[in-house]
């Protein structure tokens, strides 16, 4: 029978070499060897070849409680045999030395080793520089001298040091200022040149478009689908001007707003006042500026045909009573001389409106409350010239 020595398993095949439970070698036992050996005991129906297990109780454990991870060859049993050769070379070993005697001296090291090295003397670190860096008779290599050289061949001679035997000569403002001016046409003329480039021949450039604008005073009537945008720029006579969007102050907003309210309340207060006699009609009406805003004085008003005249009162209103039907006239003259000509038609029993904004004469002259010219405003505007 043979009996593991780590798990304690004992094999009844005296033929098993390994433990099945942990793998180690199992060791055959003698009956003399053990002294709490039981003899085996089998039964009537048992083969001889069934193994005996013993049952492990609860708690213990198949391997021992100091059990240390060893090498698998330690746990087949090679590692003792390995161990057994090796402490029987190293005591073959120790007797053959002691049986050759002493050990021979080391052999000397060869000649390149630290025993023959000397220090080089100054010529023979000199006969080994000049060898290493000497250059050869036909190199095509530039030296410093001759590229030196060169480069004082192509830039000159350098300039002299300014010295009171030789002074540095410095050009005059008249000499600077003539060369600038000599090199402003080409420039000019480079310039213009590459914005009007050369037209190919038999190529009709267009006449420029012109549209006529109409003024009064310093306001410049416009026409066509221009529309003014900020930051454009006008050209008028040898003038530019840049334009930049007007602001208008809140009182004159005001005072239009408050004629236009004058306005329609007069209309709406002109509806429910109505002539007392068949065959006639009222003429109701406001003069105003420019601006929208009423004149309150000094503006005259007839009807030439009717026979009657009228002037604003303190609102810039004015009224025409019991005008024949038809229709007739009306003039609006103001001190300045503006002056406003317009048709206006008289209703049986109804009451006409009408609003005037006086403009200069056609005649381009100024006149006066009396109807003369004013000499000091003369001449009349030219035409836009006409497109050829």
């Amino acid at each position: 029978m043979s009996i593991c020595q780590i798990c304690k398993y004992q094999a009844p095949d005296d033929s098993a070499t390994s433990c099945p439970n942990c793998g180690a070698a199992l060791k055959p036992t003698r009956p003399e060897d053990d002294e709490e050996s039981v003899p085996e005991v089998r039964l009537p129906d048992e083969p001889a070849s069934a193994a005996t297990e013993e049952p492990l109780q609860e708690g213990d454990s198949p391997v021992g409680e100091n059990l240390e991870i060893c090498h698998p060859g330690d746990m087949m049993g090679a590692g003792d045999e390995t161990a057994r050769n090796e402490n029987a070379e190293s005591e073959t070993v120790g007797k053959q030395k002691a049986e050759d005697g002493p050990a021979a001296p080391a052999p000397a090291e060869a000649d390149g080793g630290t025993a023959q090295m000397h220090k080089l003397s100054a010529e023979e670190a000199e006969k080994i520089r000049s060898s290493f860096y000497a250059e050869p008779e036909d190199s095509d290599e530039i030296t410093a001298e001759d590229a030196s050289a060169l480069f004082r061949k192509m830039s000159g001679p350098p300039p002299s040091e300014p010295s009171p035997e030789n002074p540095i000569e410095r050009p005059t403002a008249e000499a600077t200022q003539k060369i600038a001016l000599a090199a402003i046409p080409a420039a000019a003329a480079t310039d213009q040149a590459a914005q009007n480039p050369e037209e190919p021949e038999g190529f009709l450039q267009s006449p420029p478009v012109r549209h006529p604008a109409y003024f009064r005073k310093n306001v410049i009537q416009l026409t066509g689908a221009y529309q003014p945008a900020t930051g454009d720029e006008l050209v008028i006579g040898d003038r530019h001007y840049l334009l930049r969007p007007k602001k208008v102050k809140p009182q004159y907003i005001f005072a239009g707003f408050a004629a236009a309210v004058l306005v329609a309340v007069v209309f709406i207060a002109a509806q429910f006042l109505s002539p007392t006699l068949p065959g006639v009609g009222d003429v109701v009406g406001v003069v105003v500026d420019q601006d929208g805003r009423p004149i309150r004085s000094g503006a005259k008003i007839s009807l030439p045909e009717a026979g009657q005249n009228t002037t604003v009162d303190g609102f810039g209103f004015f009224r025409f009573e019991q005008v024949p039907t038809g229709t007739y006239v009306i003039r609006c003259q103001l001190p300045d001389g503006s002056l406003k000509t317009d048709n206006v038609s008289v209703v049986d029993d109804q009451v006409t409106t009408i609003a005037l904004i006086p403009q200069p004469n056609a005649a381009g002259q100024y006149s006066a409350a009396a109807g003369d010219p004013i000499p000091a405003v003369t001449g009349t505007p030219e035409p836009a010239p006409v497109r050829q």
